[in-house]
């Protein structure tokens, strides 16, 4: 009887992955301006990349690589706006007024005419707005991972940097007043991959992928954070 052990592990060993996913959930759009209202956001999209990992011992190994994440994000607001309207008012003018006194009878006129008063009064219009923008990033993630093994099972537990810049932006809102995406950000990355063996050298995996952006501007429209899963193929050589 054959039997082939696998080790799901590997020190000093090079290995070479491909994958590919969609968020899940995202944290709110991040643009305000002082005449909007915020009210809900929805972010769509996928990625895909490649990744090169280095095992130096039999559990720690480094991973880098390049992914190229598509986003589309639409925001819905309330937009308010100020104006000023022309109120007119028709009131009663006194012209005179005088008492007429016969015997023990006293009469009271009062002279009046209608008088056309104008005035301006502040009022504040509300619309609903739906603002989308396209997003397309290179994304160069650095992470260092930690391996256990069960059977032809690997879990490996990620964590590190991914340093994004901007390839286009599209955006479709009925004003242009806004330009809210940065062209360069960093962020971290904490993620959990569970692979199973095919072969003696193949793996197929799942991973799970909480991405927090460290965005200093309060124009971006780039979520704060957002969990994303994929899956992939990992080969080792």
């Amino acid at each position: 009887e054959k039997v082939v052990v696998v080790d799901t592990v590997r020190g000093d060993q090079w290995a070479f992955g491909s994958y590919g996913g969609i968020p899940l959930l995202s944290s709110k759009a991040l643009y305000i301006a002082p005449d909007l209202t915020f009210n809900s956001s929805e972010t769509k999209g996928y990625y895909f990349g490649a990744s090169l990992y280095y095992n130096f011992s039999k559990k720690w190994a480094v991973r880098i690589g390049a992914k190229f994440d598509y986003q589309k994000i639409g925001a819905n607001y309330t937009k308010s706006a100020n104006y000023t309207v022309d109120v007119f008012e028709e009131v009663d003018d006194t012209l005179d007024t005088y008492y007429n006194v016969s015997g023990n009878d006293t009469n009271y006129f009062h002279i009046i005419e209608p008088k056309t008063i104008e005035s301006t009064e502040e009022k504040t219009s509300y619309s609903d707005l739906t603002y989308s923008w396209e997003l397309y990033f290179l994304k160069i993630p650095i992470q260092a991972s930690y391996a256990l093994e069960l059977n032809r099972w690997n879990f490996s537990f990620l964590a590190g940097t991914s340093l994004n810049f901007q390839l286009q932006n599209l955006t479709s809102n009925p004003t242009v007043e806004q330009e809210s995406v940065v062209s360069f950000y960093p962020s971290g990355i904490v993620s959990l991959q569970a692979g199973y063996f095919v072969g003696n050298s193949t793996v197929i995996h799942v991973e799970a992928l909480l991405e927090k952006s460290f965005i200093s501007s309060k124009k971006s429209v780039i979520p704060s954070s957002q969990f994303s899963f994929g899956m992939g193929l990992k080969q080792f050589f």
